[in-house]
């Protein structure tokens, strides 16, 4: 053999190769045997009763949906509270309503005469778990206010029903409702405190009401992902809503039969003359919230409502002229406003009757019209007026 030196660059090269070899050959597969546990997954009894895939939460899915019944079942689930014989129904005052001590005087009375706050009251006796202190303000004297801002063509807010308790009325008048004896200060600065206070009273007066008659279990006033309102539902059980349900449509058509017990006694005989004639209609009313549709994945600050579109003129072609026709659409995010008018079948020549309201109930637009007319025709069979 050649003692001659090998250079370097050969060992330097036949090292590379060596290595890319080595890097390129393929490698010899380790088999892991699984275990005992790893060969057989027994799924649980909860991933069983999973779907394979889940819907996202949205009012479709999540939203209080009730069942109304037959308008037999209807009635013998409605309240039964005869009208109030210690306070006689009064007659309409003279003159344009206002807050004097004359108008709240009869408004006191014919809300007496309803028994609404007698049913309310019993009602929030029976959900409370515990005992307390005494109200601060009767659910009386805030349904004393809502009547006079009605007749005084006021809004209904609570910034409104509380300047009408401790300002418009009388000090004669609040003693007659058991209102608070809260003198308004006279420095500015003490103003804001004194409203607050007096807000705070009303605002949980009425929420101690709605308690009563609200079936909806749905969180409000504040916007929140759907699964968000779903783990603050109300527990709420099924016969609960059903009962709740039934006493609002109760306290909302009592009020309206208080009421028109006042028409003049022609108006009401000729009502009866004319036997069974109604006409239902509903119309749209919009809710103070900003809307959400059903497949969105946000609640409304108040769900409970629905939206009412219309894209068509329904008036009579024969009686509206081309250019008056309507050509926009009418969308609202609110109630729909069922309500059973009297009506007079006779010849149009001879109709006079007026159109008055006898029964009312609210619902989702376009949502089981037929229960609504259902709960209307059950609150008839139970009137306490012969109408």
């Amino acid at each position: 053999m050649s003692n001659k030196q090998v250079p370097r660059h050969a060992v330097a090269t036949a090292a590379r190769n060596a290595a890319r070899k080595a890097a390129t050959a393929p490698t010899k597969a380790t088999v892991q045997v699984p275990s005992v546990e790893q060969t057989v997954q027994v799924p649980s009894v909860e991933e069983t009763k999973k779907p394979p895939y889940s819907l996202p939460r949205t009012a479709v899915n999540s939203r209080d949906v009730f069942l109304t019944g037959t308008v037999d079942q209807v009635a013998r689930n409605l309240p039964v509270v005869p009208l109030s014989t210690d306070i006689a129904l009064p007659e309409i005052p003279n003159g344009t309503p206002s807050y004097n001590d004359k108008w709240t005087d009869y408004a006191y009375r014919v809300i007496g005469h309803s028994a609404i706050c007698t049913h309310l009251d019993k009602e929030y006796a029976r959900l409370k778990d515990a005992r307390g202190r005494r109200a601060l303000l009767p659910s009386r004297a805030l349904l004393v206010a809502l009547f006079l801002n009605a007749l005084n063509q006021r809004s209904m807010n609570m910034t409104d029903v509380r300047d009408t308790l401790f300002a418009r009325i009388t000090p004669t008048g609040r003693r007659l409702l058991d209102v608070p004896n809260r003198d308004q200060p006279a420095r500015f600065q003490d103003q804001l405190a004194w409203d607050e206070r007096n807000h705070a009273l009303v605002r949980r007066a009425f929420r101690r009401m709605l308690e009563c008659i609200d079936p909806e279990t749905i969180p409000r006033n504040r916007n929140m992902d759907w699964a968000e309102a779903e783990a603050l539902r109300k527990p709420l059980p099924a016969e609960e809503q059903y009962r709740r349900m039934s006493s609002l449509t109760w306290v909302v058509n009592r009020l309206l039969e208080t009421v028109s017990g006042q028409l003049p006694d022609s108006v009401q005989q000729r009502r009866r003359a004319l036997g069974e004639d109604f006409g239902i209609d509903a119309t749209p009313m919009e809710l103070f919230a900003r809307g959400r549709g059903v497949h969105n994945t946000e609640t409304s600050a108040d769900p409970c409502g629905g939206y009412y579109s219309r894209k068509a003129d329904h008036r009579d072609p024969n009686e509206t002229r081309d250019r008056f026709k309507r050509t926009t659409e009418k969308l609202i995010y609110g109630l729909d406003v069922h309500l059973m008018v009297a009506a007079d079948s006779s010849h149009p020549d001879r109709s006079y009757y007026p159109s008055i309201p006898f029964r009312m109930t609210a619902d989702r637009p376009g949502e089981k019209p037929g229960a609504a007319a259902r709960r209307m025709f059950a609150t008839i069979d139970t009137s306490q007026h012969n109408l």
